[in-house]
């Protein structure tokens, strides 16, 4: 029922791997896909969170959604790898971040912390990605997440020539 927008991920062909559909958010924008060979198995989410003015109750419940399936895919045994437009508030846990925290940023840095994930952005000399036009506040609201860090050979956040995510 929505209009516009979407995640996606893309797949090389030449990739030797089973890859399957896993799952896809109801009220949450996210798809994952497992690939899977014969000793591993890796989930990749694709997320794009809610924008704040859809009220917080749609926020939380998306973070709950997405929350869950990161869950049972760790529990399951799956490395996993969850990148998006996150749009949540999660503080200091990102070096360099605007402190504040929203109560979906809470729920999010429990589940990092449950799932023992580590944010990838951490590892970049620039970990903000958007900058408020109006304050010059920035924020990390795209979020790089994996519980296992040596899949990421190597990351890099671009500057931020405007008030736009990159």
């Amino acid at each position: 029922s929505r209009t516009g927008g979407g995640v996606c991920i893309l797949v090389k062909r030449s990739l030797k791997l089973d890859i399957i559909k896993l799952a896809e958010g109801d009220e949450a924008e996210f798809v994952a896909i497992k690939l899977c060979d014969l000793k591993n198995t890796l989930v990749i989410f694709a997320h794009y969170g809610p924008q704040p003015y859809m009220g917080s109750d749609i926020v939380n419940e998306c973070v709950k959604e997405i929350g869950y399936e990161v869950e049972q895919s760790i529990k399951s045994g799956a490395d996993i790898l969850w990148c998006g437009d996150q749009n949540i508030w999660i503080g200091d846990r990102i070096r360099g971040n605007n402190d504040r925290v929203t109560r979906a940023g809470k729920m999010l840095i429990d589940i990092i912390d449950n799932n023992k994930l580590e944010i990838v952005n951490n590892r970049c000399r620039r970990t903000t990605t958007y900058k408020d036009v109006n304050s010059g506040v920035e924020r990390a609201l795209d979020i790089i997440l994996t519980n296992k860090g040596e899949l990421i050979k190597k990351i890099e956040i671009d500057e931020i020539p405007r008030g736009d995510n990159q």
